[in-house]
């Protein structure tokens, strides 16, 4: 049952991180064009 809890808790994190890269990527952009 922990091992199950734990690969959630991995996929929810690298979900978090991959939407953070591109809310990053796409405000530095937004910066480079301003």
């Amino acid at each position: 049952m922990s091992e199950f809890v734990l690969d959630d808790l991995r996929l929810f994190i690298l979900l978090l991180v991959l939407l953070l890269c591109c809310g990053l990527s796409s405000f530095g952009l937004v910066g480079y064009l301003e």
